[in-house]
Order: C-alpha cells, then sequence, then structure tokens
C-alpha cells in the first residue's frame, strides 16, 4: 500500500505499519522523526544528515473521528534506493509478516526474510538476454530488456532492435542457442531465418527427464547429443529405442538436428549443445536480479562496464597468441592422444588409427572425419595426434577467432 493524502488510519500503529511496508517494497529508508499518540511525521533519508529528500509525512490524531489522518504529505523521492532500512523494521514488523513461514519453518534463515521483503512489492517482468562468447570462451553480454511477459511479441520486438543494432540482416553466419519456448522459437525464423539456429541439450533433457529417468537413458542421450557423425549419433539412438520405444520418439520429435552435433554446420568455430554461458550471466546478476527495477538496471550497466577494462587487463598477462581457456580445452580434446598410430601419407593428409577406429586427417585443411575440429575450430585427439607425430605445435592450427587479437577486437 502506498500512504496518500487524506488516508485514515485506526491507529498510530496502523499508519508506522503501512508506512514501513512502503518503505520495504520500495526500496526507501525512511524514519519517524516524530511518533507519539498525537502526532507522526515521517521522512526519508538518514537521520543523522542533512536530509535532502523531498519526501515527508505529517499525520495527526483526530478526535471527532477517532482515527489518525495524513493530514499533509510530499510523495516525492529525489534520493537513490537503498535497502538499509535501520530501525524502521522491527522485531514486531518481521513477526507480523513472517508468523506463519517461521512456524512452519523454525530454522528459517534470515537471508531468506531479506530476499523476500527486496521483493515485495517491486516491478515483475522477464528478463531478455543475448549473451555471446569471446574469444577465450568467456561470457560476452551484448543486449538485455526487460518486458512484462516472454511471449513472441516481446522477443520479437528484442530481436529485431538486436538485429538492426548489430546489422544482423537475416543471420548469415551466426549461431544462435535458445532454450524452447515456442515465442523465441518463432521469432528467430522470422526475424533470423537463416542463422544456425540451435536448442540447448540440456534444457531438452530437463524435460525429457521429467517423463523419462534412468542412468542408462541420461548416459545415452548426452552420447547421441555429442556425436559429431550421423552414423554414431544412429547408432546410440537405436540402442535408446531397443529400450524403450516411447523415448526414441520423443526425442526424435525434438528436432534432432538443432541439439546433436551430427547435424551442426561447420566453419563456425562453435560446438556447442549448450546455453551454459547465459546461465552464467544469470548467475553473475542474481543479486541484482532482487533489485527493483532501475536499480537492477545500473547495477547489470555497471558490472559490464566494469568488466571489460578488466578483461583487457588480465589479457596483458597473457604470452601465448592464443586465448588461455581454449589452450585449456584443446589439452582436454587431445588427453588420449597418445592412444592413436598416426600413418603418414601425403601432403599432410593422415590416417589416424586405434583399434577399428580410424579417420583421416587433413592438417593443410583443418579437417578430421570426426568432424570435431571442423565444427570447434580447435584440433581434435586425431589432429593432435597427428600434429604432435610431424613434431609441430598444436596451437599453431587452432582457428584465428580464438587468438588474443580477436579478444582485444571484442
Amino acid at each position: 500500500m502506498v500512504p496518500k493524502l487524506g488516508d485514515i488510519f485506526e491507529s498510530p500503529a496502523q499508519l508506522k505499519f503501512c508506512v514501513t511496508n512502503y518503505a520495504v517494497s520500495h526500496g526507501y529508508r525512511i524514519y519517524f522523526e516524530k511518533c507519539d499518540s498525537k502526532r507522526i511525521v515521517a521522512r526519508c533519508g538518514n537521520r543523522k544528515e542533512d536530509n535532502k529528500c523531498l519526501f515527508r509525512i505529517y499525520a495527526t490524531w483526530m478526535y471527532k473521528e477517532r482515527s489518525f489522518q495524513i493530514k499533509a504529505m510530499n510523495g516525492d523521492h529525489n534520493c537513490s534506493r537503498q535497502f538499509k532500512f535501520g530501525s524502521i523494521v522491527s522485531p514486531e514488523w518481521i513477526g507480523r509478516h513472517y508468523a506463519t513461514e517461521i512456524a512452519n519453518k523454525p530454522k528459517m534463515k534470515l537471508q531468506e526474510m531479506i530476499d523476500d521483503i527486496r521483493q515485495k512489492g517491486q516491478v515483475k517482468g522477464e528478463l531478455l538476454t543475448a549473451i555471446g562468447r569471446d574469444a577465450n570462451n568467456q561470457v560476452y553480454p551484448i543486449a538485455w530488456a526487460v518486458v512484462d511477459v516472454e511471449n513472441k511479441s516481446n522477443w520479437t520486438w528484442f530481436l529485431e532492435l538486436l538485429s538492426g543494432n548489430l546489422d544482423l540482416i537475416d543471420g548469415r553466419g551466426l549461431v544462435v542457442i535458445s532454450n524452447q519456448h515456442k515465442g523465441l522459437l518463432q521469432s528467430i525464423k522470422d526475424i533470423l531465418p537463416h542463422v544456425e539456429h540451435r536448442q540447448c541439450a540440456p534444457h531438452i533433457y530437463a524435460n525429457f527427464r521429467k517423463a523419462y529417468i534412468g542412468l542408462e537413458f541420461k548416459k545415452l542421450f548426452w552420447a547421441a547429443v555429442m556425436s559429431c557423425v550421423e552414423g554414431d549419433f544412429k547408432r546410440h539412438m537405436d540402442k535408446i529405442k531397443k529400450l524403450n520405444t516411447s523415448v526414441y520418439e520423443h526425442l526424435m520429435s525434438k528436432e534432432t538436428q538443432t541439439w546433436c552435433r551430427a547435424y551442426m554446420s561447420i566453419g563456425y568455430a562453435c560446438e556447442a549443445v549448450e546455453n551454459g554461458i547465459s546461465e552464467c550471466f544469470n548467475s553473475i546478476i542474481v543479486d541484482a536480479r532482487k533489485k527493483p527495477l532501475i536499480t537492477m538496471l545500473e547495477e547489470i550497466r555497471i558490472y559490464i562496464m566494469d568488466r571489460f577494462p578488466h578483461m583487457i587487463e588480465e589479457s596483458t598477462r597473457w604470452n601465448t597468441r592464443i586465448c588461455p581457456a581454449v589452450l585449456k580445452k584443446m589439452k582436454l580434446f587431445g588427453k588420449n592422444m597418445r592412444f592413436w598410430l598416426i600413418i603418414d601419407s601425403q601432403q599432410h593428409v593422415f590416417e589416424a588409427r586405434r583399434g577399428c577406429d580410424s579417420y583421416m586427417v587433413d592438417l593443410d585443411g583443418r579437417h578430421c572425419t570426426c568432424r570435431l575440429w571442423d565444427l570447434a575450430g580447435i584440433p581434435c585427439v586425431h589432429a593432435i595426434a597427428t600434429i604432435n607425430y610431424i613434431h609441430q605445435t598444436s596451437d599453431e592450427y587452432i582457428d584465428e577467432m580464438f587468438s588474443k587479437e580477436q579478444f582485444l577486437k571484442c
């Protein structure tokens, strides 16, 4: 409830309760300058400092009506919002709000109460984001906006602005990874019809496991997702089909070309099947999202402004041509390279063999028939074993997209 001029209350305590609710829900540091049985004066600011905020409430006891009434009020604020309320949030006020919750959960933590208090009365809405990956495979915030609800209309508005500002035209040369929201899926098809649109595999699995549980299904699902060639994908899906045809049909209905590596286009230097980079950004701003709208947007803006110079400063300590996170990823790709036998052919074309498995590696073409190198832009285990065989360094074969030079252009 927002107090208004002329509002009538049964008692001073009821008026104080109303003003306290208003202060907490809107993030104003209101205090009671005077508070007795005959009058109440409430102001906004720090009691111990010069009070420059315009907000003021003056209420008096009406003898004939036997009630308290707000007789004068300036509802304007020229202060910044904050959630340091001082003594206005009393134990009695907390008790009135949380009597039921505390009874049901005696060990309820103070932080849980504070988080809930901060969210009461604030502007509700959905935060739409477009998050990219930089050359070091890290979070690169591009755009964000708050809307009343997540639907096709709002996603279309967001994508139209994004496309116009970045001159994306029809999306050629781009990869977009998203969740399964129908409004977003349709908006991407309308605004960026030629983009490589992928669905987030963890989201698909999260929905899948609600109906089908079991460790075997989980292992086979992720094996199918990570398959870089169609034959491997079909083999894993056939195993699922033998276990349960309903599971097989459910997954095949989810547009497999959008979440399996075997059907992803090459040349994007991106083999990602998850939207983890967006989840990472959401975890960074989790505290900001608990605050009022303007405060939240300001905190996000300040975080991003501060992040860019920090990342540039960090890059000055890199002593390699390729970004360090990418080198670490390549090391992970090549951890089993010693098990692969390399057979030389001609013109920098080799065969990598391990038991019955064999792959052709073309170093000049930066291609391996396993397709992981083609997708990721980072040498696969077969390529790394081959490069090691000819006594060269693998980082020379990493896509230029992951260079320090490209990182500094971001």
